[in-house]
């Protein structure tokens, strides 16, 4: 196992995307972790979500560098139509002003939902085929709710891979 080469925080995200992108491969290569490759993009997932928002040396909250344009299907695979809610940061729930789908507003939605276990995966004809992410505020009102497949995981995943790059530059 090889030493991190740069910074913990971009080699981390640098092979996290690398094995996103080997991830079909991969599971082709090696028929005995058959199963389990969404435990491995969850992982990856996670990862991402975390590490980066978590380790950053400037000492602020990285997704606050990330893309403040809404979220687009055809970048991020997220269709903002399919959001049901999604708050902005401080923001009411209950407004239409306080709606963000900014990509910065979702990766930080994603990982309180990850890191409070407010999701639950979803299988369809014995296999996995979604997850449900949630997320609420301090006074437990709901302030996110999207049900993504897991091929737009992966796409998703990815995408902000490369933002968090950047950002990290």
């Amino acid at each position: 196992m090889g030493a991190y080469n740069l910074k913990q925080e971009i080699d981390f995200v640098f092979r996290t995307q690398q094995i996103l992108n080997q991830y079909e491969q991969f599971i082709e290569e090696n028929p005995k972790i058959k199963g389990f490759e969404f435990t491995l993009l969850l992982n990856c997932f996670v990862g991402l979500l975390i590490i980066p928002q978590q380790t950053n040396e400037r000492g602020n909250d990285i997704t606050d560098l990330l893309p403040t344009a809404i979220i687009d299907e055809e970048s991020f695979g997220i269709d903002p139509s399919k959001i049901i809610i999604c708050a902005g940061k401080g923001g009411n729930p209950n407004t239409r002003l306080a709606e963000d789908k900014s990509v910065a507003n979702i990766v930080r939605h994603f990982r309180n939902s990850v890191a409070h276990s407010r999701f639950e995966i979803k299988s369809k004809d014995s296999k996995i085929s979604s997850v449900y992410f949630e997320d609420r505020d301090n006074a437990h009102n709901q302030t996110f709710e999207l049900e993504l497949p897991i091929g737009n995981i992966r796409k998703f995943a990815l995408k902000i891979s490369e933002c968090f790059l950047e950002a990290m530059k």
